[in-house]
This record gives C-alpha cells, structure tokens and sequence, in this order.
C-alpha cells in the first residue's frame, strides 16, 4: 500500500542493493586466518558468516554490519549500524518472509521475492544469493581461475565478481564479493565463515 512505501521510504533506500543481492564499505583486505579444509561448495547445507556490506544506487551509498544464519528451512539476516544498533532483519522460513525494521515495523510476503517487490518494488535474489556468497555457481556461468573457483559469474541477471578468497585452496570460501545490476552495486567482506553442517560426497 501507498501507506506501507511511505513507512518504509527510508529504509527501502538503505536496503534496496543489501536485501537485494542482497547484500560494504571499500575497505583494505587482510587475508582471513587459515580456516583449514572446507567441504565442496555444493555440499555445503547451512552456514553462518559475519561481515559488512555496502550498497551503491544512483547517487546514494550505504552500509551495514551482517550476520546471516543460513539453512535449507530458514534464513535470518541482521542488518546493524555503525555503532551496533540493529537497523533490520529478515527472515525466511516455511510461513514466508518477514522484515522487521529497528521501530518494529513488520512487512509479511510469501517469499522474499514477494517481500522486495511490495516494499521495494524489485524482486530480491536472495534465494539464489544464498548460494552464491559460498561461489556455488553454475558451470558455464562465467570464468575461473587457475584454481578452479569462480572469479565472475552471470546468474539470474546479476554480474557477480569474487574479488577475494580466503586462502589460495581450492576449497576456500570467499571474502569479498561485488554484484551489480542496472544501477545497483553490492559489495560483500566476510569476515568470518562457520560452517554449520555439510552433506556427505
């Protein structure tokens, strides 16, 4: 409804490219400690990772602190601000998706397709991105590099670039990504990856 935009008018600038592409500030890399062996990509089932985003529309910039919870049946995403404060979350489950915003103002969709289309007016990735921040992509979707992982990918219309890894393995899990669609650019620094739980190969 024209009442719902006009609440959500502010954050649905701030939110537009986060809960888009999902989901920072540019900042200097510094590689991430040694995490040891990872499973392969596809294998991986839920995962939490803790990071910072940054979203660049036309002439507007955002950022944020992120933790996403991620598995099979639910997803949960934290968007807070500078000095700690939660400024949203998401999540989605079996009943559909929620977005909470710092006053306590809920929106309700199906799915968070739905979600970004009513609040936002455009349709959020965020079911497929939630594959994506792990580099599982579609072979054929874009190019590697020596090691096999994906440097650049195209899916669902958006150009993905995996910027950094966390370590030179092959297995390794990346660290900083940057998305653009039309106007719209989101950069991703993983700070910290735990994986939940992985199925057997």
């Amino acid at each position: 409804s024209a009442a719902v935009k006009r609440c959500f008018a502010p954050f649905a600038r701030y939110a537009a490219g986060i809960v888009l592409a999902l989901l920072l500030a540019a900042c200097a890399q510094q590689p991430m400690r040694d995490a040891g062996p990872r499973p392969a990509r596809d294998t991986i089932q839920s995962y939490s990772l803790d990071g910072r985003v940054s979203v660049k529309r036309g002439n507007e910039s955002r950022q944020a602190a992120l933790n996403w919870q991620h598995n099979k049946d639910r997803d949960q995403i934290e968007l807070s601000g500078p000095l700690g404060q939660r400024a949203a979350q998401l999540t989605r489950d079996a009943t559909g998706a929620t977005l909470v915003t710092a006053s306590r103002e809920t929106v309700k969709a199906d799915d968070w397709s739905s979600l970004g289309e009513r609040v936002l007016g455009v349709a959020l990735p965020l079911d497929g991105m939630a594959r994506w921040v792990t580099a599982d992509v579609p072979n054929g979707s874009g190019e590697r590099d020596a090691a096999g992982r994906p440097q650049k990918a195209l899916v669902d219309g958006w150009q993905v670039a995996y910027l950094a890894y966390e370590s030179a393995a092959a297995d390794a899990l990346p660290t900083l990504i940057e998305m653009h669609r039309d106007d719209i650019q989101v950069r991703l620094k993983i700070d910290l990856w735990e994986i939940v739980q992985s199925k057997p190969r």
